[in-house]
């Protein structure tokens, strides 16, 4: 048969399975699994198989008849065809992989492992490398390259959805193979503007985004499926970070006008820092200006200027023709998809705080800043650090419940709309929903009432989504800052002696250091990490150094913020002794910013000496009772699985209670030893 038949075949074929599993979608969101008992289970009893029809079931039932024969053919064409009908039997492979999951076998995919096709689609990777960089040229001969490279990490992405997929993709080292492709490192100038060229081609920089931001997701889609106890999937993802430090610290830097695209490739490359950053030795990459550090240092900074609203003076502009096109016709869609990409990017950077402060380590490495300077809601935010401060993570944990009150508004308005469907006003209801569609006003009434309530669904949906995303938000920068403040309190102390003394019980008079530590396994946020391991700080702990030296109480207190007091300069040594030994320290404490950064900027610890402690108790307490006493209010609903409140809030009245045993004054101890 040939190349040119088979390739119009295997259209065919993607086109019709895609239509098959578009029409099984509609009918899943129009019938309920519960309302159809007629569908029966692949296996078992399950209510997720029995979303799938008897159309995917039918389809799925005849490629596997044929597989053996197909997936050779289709392979060869994928790896030997003319580019073109390369980029239609690649398209062709994932719609084969996304219907072949419907069945725990995994037959398509389990005769690309068995055939070697696999692994040969991932050496081709670096194969397709020097191409690749031809595409990025400003005027380049062909930009077929570029769409067989879409098409094939497309249908790798899909294999890595899976774990067995996952698994195999990493065993043809497939993250190995992407740390030594050199299209990820040649990233174009951006002299030639967005919109400012004749050519028929599209900037290079955009092109060269098109090719970065699917690579990003694969990686990210391989980690998060095979989890973090996979060993073999950080040690590749370490390599693919150190390959292309330098890469991803240029697209975390940059600051001023940005693509879409850009914005929504920080937070996979976030995404992936967090997965391997608990893997990197702190005091081999860290804190040295080498290896990990830098990329540390940058990905920090990001946090500071981003961890709440109003302090990123990047601005998002249009990078394509469609977006050009949706910025004008729909500006409130295009800010929207503004929005998504910058809340992911907050919430992956929280993600890495809370993995990198010590998700699997024994003791404790702080990366805010003692700072508890909040400003009233209204005033105008402070100019950002190197680093966050724990007043910045009360600021956006203050920023987030509003967000989540609002949420959770809306949803309860959408929810009494769809409820009482007959006595709802179609004008407020088409003001409401059909705000953003063309075209409705040639519609029948049942007809655009139809659309109405289904638009009013996908609305509330979307508040749910946003909802469960603000509260998971919450839940981290809880965990981040009861570390920080417990660390700040209890720097350097003792161990706590059992039992713990009454005034460090909970509300309901339950021993806090007897009390497991929250698990956010339990918490259903999906982050994956325990946390029963204790973030106290011991006395046998390790102080936090600067070029591979301790810092020990004295010179800790001796740095301040701008515009505060030093510590004491002098003490037993003289003024001489006293002036040398602030030289010393101002020496030490200036040799690098990335040891800032890496023990949560300037090492102003205050809670080095108890009086110090005492004052950050207060401080402390002041700025975060208002906050607990808004989130000890809260009310959550019990009608939506993902906000759960039978799982929700004792996971937040845990951590709110363990931040008020830590900054409550402590009075009762001198009395009860007089």
């Amino acid at each position: 048969m040939p190349e040119i038949v088979r390739g119009n075949l295997y259209a065919s074929i993607t086109n019709h399975l895609q239509l098959a599993q578009t029409v099984a979608s509609a009918r899943r969101q129009n019938f309920p699994v519960e309302d159809d008992p007629e569908e029966e289970p692949l296996f078992g009893s399950s209510k997720e198989i029995q979303l799938y029809s008897s159309l995917e079931v039918g389809c799925l039932n005849i490629i596997n008849a044929l597989a053996e024969r197909l997936i050779p053919v289709l392979c060869r064409d994928a790896i030997d065809g003319s580019d073109v009908w390369k980029t239609v039997a690649f398209t062709f492979l994932d719609s084969l992989v996304q219907i072949s999951r419907i069945q725990r076998q995994h037959r398509i995919l389990h005769l690309l492992a068995r055939g070697g096709f696999l692994a040969n689609f991932c050496v081709g990777l670096k194969e397709a490398d020097e191409d690749l960089q031809k595409v990025l040229h400003p005027e380049p001969q062909s930009l077929n390259s570029l769409f067989v490279h879409e098409s094939k990490m497309a249908l790798l992405i899909r294999v890595a959805q899976t774990r067995p997929g996952a698994e195999r993709l990493l065993a043809a080292r497939v993250l190995s193979v992407l740390a030594q492709c050199d299209y990820i490192d040649a990233r174009p100038d951006g002299s030639q503007g967005y919109h400012e060229s004749d050519s028929l081609f599209a900037p290079s920089l955009e092109r060269w985004h098109q090719l970065l931001k699917p690579t990003l997701q694969l990686v990210v889609s391989i980690l998060m499926t095979s989890g973090s106890s996979n060993g073999e999937a950080q040690q590749q993802a370490i390599e693919f970070v150190l390959g292309h430090r330098e890469t991803m610290r240029g697209l975390l830097m940059e600051s001023g006008r940005l693509s879409l695209a850009h914005l929504s490739e920080l937070p996979l490359i976030v995404s992936i820092c967090s997965r391997v950053v608990s893997k990197i030795s702190k005091d081999d990459s860290i804190t040295r200006p080498s290896g990990y550090g830098p990329l540390h240092e940058v990905i920090m900074s990001l946090a500071s200027k981003t961890i709440y609203s109003g302090r990123w003076g990047a601005v998002v502009v249009p990078s394509n023709d469609i977006e050009m096109a949706e910025s004008r016709t729909a500006p409130t869609v295009f800010q929207a998809k503004i929005l998504e990409a910058t809340e992911d990017m907050q919430r992956a950077l929280l993600t890495y705080m809370v993995t990198a402060s010590n998700a699997t380590y024994a003791t404790m490495y702080p990366l805010l800043l003692p700072g508890l300077l909040v400003p009233r809601e209204g005033d105008a935010n402070p100019q950002p650090g190197p680093v966050p401060t724990v007043g910045d993570a009360v600021v956006a944990l203050r920023e987030v419940m509003s967000h989540l009150n609002r949420s959770l508004v809306e949803v309860n308005s959408y929810s009494a709309k769809l409820l009482n469907q007959d006595s709802s006003g179609m004008d407020e209801l088409e003001e409401v929903a059909l705000a953003s569609l063309d075209s409705v006003d040639r519609l029948e009434p049942y007809q655009k009432r139809a659309l109405v309530f289904g638009q009013l669904q996908e609305m509330m949906d979307q508040r749910i989504s946003d909802a469960t995303h603000y509260m998971d938000s919450i839940e981290e920068l809880l965990l981040l800052i009861w570390r920080h403040v417990d660390y700040f309190i209890n720097y350097r102390s003792a161990p706590v002696a059992e039992p713990a003394p009454e005034d460090q019980k909970g509300a309901n008079g339950a021993d806090l250091d007897k009390t497991a530590r929250p698990n956010l396994q339990e918490s259903r946020s999906g982050w994956g990490m325990s946390l029963f391991s204790p973030f106290r700080r011991k006395a046998d702990s390790p102080a936090p150094t600067v070029g591979g030296q301790l810092l020990g109480p004295s010179v800790l207190a001796a740095s301040t913020f701008p515009g505060g007091s030093g510590g004491d300069s002098g003490g037993a040594g003289g003024s001489g002794g006293g002036a040398a030994s602030k030289g010393a320290r101002a020496e030490l404490l200036g040799r690098s910013l990335l040891t800032v950064s890496a023990l949560g900027g300037k090492p102003s610890l205050k809670a080095t000496e108890e009086g110090q402690a005492e004052a950050f108790r207060s401080d402390a307490r002041v700025v975060l009772e208002p906050v607990l006493d808004r989130l000890d209010g809260l009310q959550l609903p019990d009608d939506i699985p993902s906000l759960d409140f039978r799982v929700r809030t004792p996971y937040l009245q845990s951590f709110t209670r363990r931040i008020r045993a830590l900054i409550k004054i402590q009075t009762g101890l001198e009395d009860e030893d007089e």
